[in-house]
């Protein structure tokens, strides 16, 4: 866009001129602002979704039957009897 002559225009023509170039700095900074909150926004959700399904995913594939052997613990009937072992 070629600029006008400022030393040829009226007052009114550079005052106008002024407004449309600040508005439209002002509009381009506005969404400029608007796009980087937009896609921070888009990212923060995308992140904790996916933390959530890992989650999820984690706490419905863990069933009492994949714990190890050495994890699960034989209940006595007798629960006053309780025998300490040697580590």
């Amino acid at each position: 866009m070629a600029s006008p002559n400022l030393f040829k225009m009226t007052e009114s023509e550079y005052s106008s001129f002024v407004t449309q170039r600040y508005l439209s700095e002002l509009i381009g900074v506005i969404l400029g602002d608007f796009k980087m909150l937009l896609s921070i926004l888009i990212l923060l959700s995308l992140s904790g979704f996916l933390c959530y399904q890992a989650w999820k995913m984690n706490i419905d594939d863990f069933t009492y039957d994949e714990l190890p052997e050495s994890a699960m613990v034989e209940e006595d009937s007798n629960k006053d009897n309780i025998e300490m072992k040697d580590i």
